[in-house]
């Protein structure tokens, strides 16, 4: 989280709301001890999201 904050230049509060976020979308897991880590299911959500969007727009 504190890469969060550092990179975007947001508080902690914030970049805690977007980790929780991340987690309810799938696209994260955290592993107590070590912290939050990409999801092997990312990109095919991702690329489902996205199709979507795209037959949403037409």
């Amino acid at each position: 989280m504190q890469q969060l904050v550092e990179e975007f230049g947001i508080v902690t509060a914030t970049a805690g709301k977007v980790n929780v976020g991340l987690k309810k979308e799938g696209l994260v897991h955290a592993e107590v001890g070590t912290g939050s880590f990409v999801t092997a299911d990312a990109p095919a959500i991702l690329g489902d999201a996205r199709a979507k969007e795209k037959e949403e727009a037409t």
